[in-house]
């Protein structure tokens, strides 16, 4: 059985890092480049077996790319960033309405005024000053406000 030139390399690489590290001291630091050269080998870098395609739930354009090739990643690390400027003022804007009340005062303005515009057509029709016509255009107005309310809500 013959063993190839790669995989003896490897092998004294190996067993050249067994040696060194059983005469340093504990806290030394390993320098691979000097130990693979000294035992006759090569320190090399190699590629990831496979490649990730990368893609954005929605069509963006890259802002950030936040790592470099060969750089150590983990699970949940920031890859690259993209132009999330438009989400962020929307979100802001979200945020404003969500913690103003000017939409509900407003609904419930508009309410009080289409009550307050019903009770007097039906006065007016009561002297008859109004028909039955708008007085149902009026009670529609409230009952469209009403819902206004819920809906500022």
């Amino acid at each position: 059985m013959s063993i190839s030139r790669p995989v003896l390399a490897i092998a004294w690489i190996c067993v050249g890092g067994l040696v060194a590290l059983a005469g340093s001291q504990p806290d030394a630091a390993l320098d691979i480049d000097s130990l693979a050269t000294e035992f006759g080998g090569e320190s090399t870098f190699t590629r990831p077996g496979e490649d990730a395609v990368i893609a954005f739930q929605v069509p963006t354009q890259v802002l950030d790319v936040a790592v470099q090739g060969g750089q150590i990643v983990k699970k949940g690390d920031l890859l690259i960033r993209g132009d999330d400027r438009e989400e962020r003022v929307l979100l802001e804007a979200q945020r404003f309405r969500a913690e103003t009340d000017i939409p509900m005062r407003r609904a419930q303005a508009q309410h009080e005024l289409a009550k307050v515009e019903l009770s007097r057509l039906r006065e007016a029709a009561s002297a008859g000053g109004a028909n039955e016509q708008e007085i149902k255009r009026a009670e529609v107005s409230e009952q469209i406000a009403a819902i206004d309310v819920e809906q500022a809500k």
